[in-house]
């Protein structure tokens, strides 16, 4: 890893406060003089006579920090790091409080792939002068490449304060923010950074890819079109914008935006991965088997494709193809805990249960809290004549997914078995209910993809009428709330949309919001 591409700048590094420490030479021969020449020539771009006047300045005095501070700007910009290293050293060493020296210093250990060297210069930099922008910022952004979040929130904070309106410090919070898990400031700090330099593609890509995230593929949707519309060659907001649909379970689009990616970037596994995992949505299994087939031929060590070939072939009732791909994947990824849960469940359909068991549990191992793998596996476990152990497994799928009707009415049945009659008819009683809200659910899913294909076709009204039956048969819908809303504006009937857009915002709204 290098530290490349992230600093202020060499220019804007070069249009702050002089480099000299003593401006008022005397007369040209001086050594702070040959400095001062030595700056305007390098503001001026020209690296050589920038690059005489240092070193005849360091000739008449080897000590002047000044000098060997610019020289070493010089070799940087020449790509001379060993020799810009050096003279950033000897500055150092010439004046030990020279905090900018330190950070260049740091930036220039950074891009030869010492990052914790730099980390070390840059701490040095902020210790001696915490109001130095370029050291905070250097400093959080090598943490945040290191994947030390903790370590680079406060250095970015800081920098952020220093110079509220540099867009990529408040990128790099909001990537930060959002390697943290706190997606709604991070969209916070992304959605500034992307106001304040509106062709920073970079911010774009990434506030679509964590509005996708916080559950919000209409507003990613939106973004990553404008990430693309900067930065049409780059791979990562073309993915994240199918994925966005799939989200949204627009199958068609999502399968031709991923055909659009493997057809500019056909060796890309991600994108032909995706591609297949989008056509197994749109149920086109044989389509789906076929690309899947081909990247595990060309990529026989990517689990994740294994286990997406297995499920597609699964879903054929292909059975003894689905378990040789799951077991393969499951032998590349033995952390891959779908890998496992799905090869469990082929072997219960095969009526294999103990070694189902097995695949449950190693589920679990891999992915603590899985609780369609409690499920599954207390199903087995009940077929198998275990009750109390299979009960204590529909138990713990409740607690982990209270909205579980399937858990609730497996509970009942044993308890029903074991004469527990209060019991079953409270657990019966539950089921029932959370089954007719899935049932709503489901039926509110399909009203809105309805109304966005109505949308789509230009159909203001046919639109309105299925997101408003969205919106009745699941209230706690924010998509459904946001798609009424903006269809509701574009009919002109605003105070209707605002009642709306406040109720998806309050539905957004993270139930315990905390300070990082």
């Amino acid at each position: 890893m290098r530290l490349v591409a992230i600093a202020a700048g060499l220019v804007v590094a070069l249009a702050g406060p002089a480099l000299s420490q003593t401006p008022n030479a005397r007369h040209s021969g001086d050594a702070a003089g040959l400095v001062a020449a030595g700056e305007r020539l390098l503001k001026a771009s020209d690296l050589a006579g920038a690059e005489a006047q240092f070193r005849q300045a360091i000739d008449r005095d080897p000590t002047l920090a000044s000098a060997h501070y610019g020289l070493g700007l010089v070799l940087e910009a020449r790509k001379d790091l060993d020799g810009a290293a050096r003279e950033l050293s000897a500055a150092i060493s010439s004046t030990p409080a020279m905090a900018k020296a330190y950070d260049r210093y740091g930036f220039v250990l950074g891009q030869q792939g010492r990052m914790d060297d730099a980390v070390t210069q840059f701490r040095r930099a902020t210790a001696l002068e915490p109001t130095l922008f370029d050291a905070q910022y250097h400093l959080g952004v090598t943490e945040f490449l290191r994947r030390d979040y903790d370590a680079a929130l406060p250095s970015l904070r800081a920098a952020v304060a220093i110079q509220p309106r540099h867009a990529e410090a408040h990128y790099y919070l909001g990537a930060v923010l959002r390697g943290q898990g706190h997606l709604d400031q991070a969209i916070e700090e992304l959605t500034t950074a992307t106001r304040l330099n509106p062709r920073l593609a970079v911010a774009f890509t990434r506030l679509g890819i964590t509005l996708r995230e916080r559950g919000k593929p209409d507003a990613a949707i939106d973004v990553l079109k404008k990430a693309i519309e900067l930065d049409p060659a780059n791979f990562d907001p073309q993915n994240a914008l199918g994925l966005a649909y799939m989200q949204r379970g627009d199958a068609e689009l999502a399968v031709s935006t991923f055909q659009s990616l493997v057809g500019a970037h056909p060796d890309n596994r991600m994108g032909r991965l995706n591609l297949g995992t989008a056509l197994l949505q749109k149920a086109d299994l044989a389509a789906a088997v076929s690309v899947l087939q081909s990247l595990v031929h060309d990529e026989p060590a990517y689990a994740e494709a294994f286990y997406n070939l297995g499920t597609a072939l699964k879903q054929q009732d292909d059975f003894e193809g689905a378990e040789r791909a799951l077991r393969e994947a499951v032998r590349l990824g033995p952390d891959l805990a779908d890998a496992h849960y799905t090869l469990g469940v082929v072997l219960w359909q095969t009526r294999r249960l103990p070694d189902a068991v097995e695949e449950f549990r190693a589920a679990l191992a891999a992915k603590p809290g899985y609780a369609q793998a409690h499920y599954m596996l207390g199903t087995v476990l009940r077929q198998l004549g275990k009750q109390d152990e299979a009960l204590a497994e529909f138990r713990t799928t409740i607690q982990i997914e209270p909205q579980s009707p399937e858990a609730y009415l497996s509970i009942g049945q044993i308890l029903q078995r074991q004469q527990d009659t209060a019991g079953a008819t409270a657990a019966f009683a539950e089921a029932e209910r959370l089954n007719a809200i899935k049932s709503n659910q489901q039926a509110s899913i399909f009203a809105l993809s309805v109304g966005r294909k109505r949308m789509s076709d230009h159909d203001l009204d046919g639109a309105l009428a299925q997101f408003r039956e969205a919106v009745r048969l699941d209230p706690s819908s924010a998509p459904a709330q946001h798609a009424l809303a903006d269809a509701l504006t574009q009919k002109g009937e605003t105070a209707e949309a605002r009642q709306h857009l406040e109720a998806a915002r309050r539905l957004e709204a993270p139930a315990a919001p905390r300070e990082p």
